[in-house]
């Protein structure tokens, strides 16, 4: 789906019919297309108003979280299948790249372009990694919460200082550098699925867009 934003008119226009379980979506602003995973198996694009759809890779075991580094032409992605594993690869699915093998599920990631690092959530273990765009240097930036509850962490969005991320129905933000004392932004009564961050060219604005179970 779209709609257009920012506007007061938030009209959904279906853009693709996919598969079962569409996942995580990611943007190639350059060339206009959209590449989205669906159907627990499937990467595919279409270009922004939904023509030429196509199926990138049929044969992935659970993708679901995606992020593009369209400057240098790779894909970052997510399996969830087993075994669970972030992964890297060029838009075609080639000179593929197993980052990471994870104890469970990641259901979001981020690109920091400004530093060329990846950032993931992994689920119930409530972690959140980073590593290099290139594999290297893999570490544990914070655990997020002591519950160990499924579910429980599931967007992150980088900005320059700063990682925003959620815990249930809550929206923190935390330095990037120290990742101590998150600071408490929103809290809403539904779990808070997914976090876009919109950005004001020139100026120091952000605005946040959050998915809950019902409604954004």
């Amino acid at each position: 789906m779209r709609f257009r934003y920012p506007s007061q008119n938030y009209t959904l226009q279906t853009i693709c019919t996919t598969r079962i379980n569409p996942g995580g979506i990611a943007i190639d602003y350059v060339m206009g297309q959209v590449y989205f995973a669906h159907d627990r198996s499937k990467i595919s694009r279409c270009n922004l108003d939904g023509s030429n759809a196509v199926d990138i890779h049929t044969s992935l075991t659970g993708p679901f979280a995606l992020g593009l580094d369209v400057t240098k032409g790779w894909m970052y992605f997510s399996e969830n299948g087993v075994p669970r594993k972030m992964v890297r690869s060029r838009f075609d699915l080639s000179q593929r790249q197993d980052i990471y093998t994870q104890p469970t599920e990641a259901y979001s990631l981020d690109l920091d372009l400004e530093e060329q690092k990846l950032y993931w959530i992994i689920d119930e273990s409530n972690e959140i990694k980073s590593a290099n765009f290139d594999g290297t240097d893999i570490k544990t930036v914070r655990n997020i919460n002591p519950h160990g509850s499924k579910y429980d962490n599931v967007a992150i969005r980088i900005s320059r200082s700063y990682i925003f991320f959620t815990e249930l129905g809550k929206l923190f933000r935390m330095n990037k550098t120290t990742a101590t004392s998150p600071t408490l932004l929103f809290t809403d009564t539904q779990r808070i699925n997914s976090l876009y961050l919109y950005e004001h060219t020139g100026k120091k604005r952000h605005l946040l867009s959050l998915k809950r179970n019902d409604i954004s």
